[in-house]
């Protein structure tokens, strides 16, 4: 849970600097630091999060196939911890 309002406050904060124009020239790999820094509670987050950029031009411009994740499998559940799939 702690680690899921720390990634959402990260997320948030990263957005908000792209919105108001703080984050200029920004990258994929620029976005993925500045959530990671954020987001300190999250292990190993430089290789476990990733980052897709999409231009959202249009409504036809969603994404409409499932969504990316990694599947922690079951020794995740043993430790109380959801399946991400």
């Amino acid at each position: 849970m702690m680690q899921t309002m720390m990634l959402d406050q990260a997320l948030d904060m990263m957005v908000h600097s792209l919105h108001v124009g703080n984050m200029v020239n920004s990258t994929q790999a620029l976005i993925l630091d500045t959530v990671c820094k954020e987001a300190l509670i999250l292990a190993d987050c430089a290789n476990t999060l990733a980052v897709e950029l999409i231009p959202i031009n249009t409504e036809g411009d969603y994404l409409t196939d499932a969504e990316r994740c990694i599947n922690r499998g079951i020794e995740q559940r043993r430790r109380g911890g959801e399946d991400a799939c």
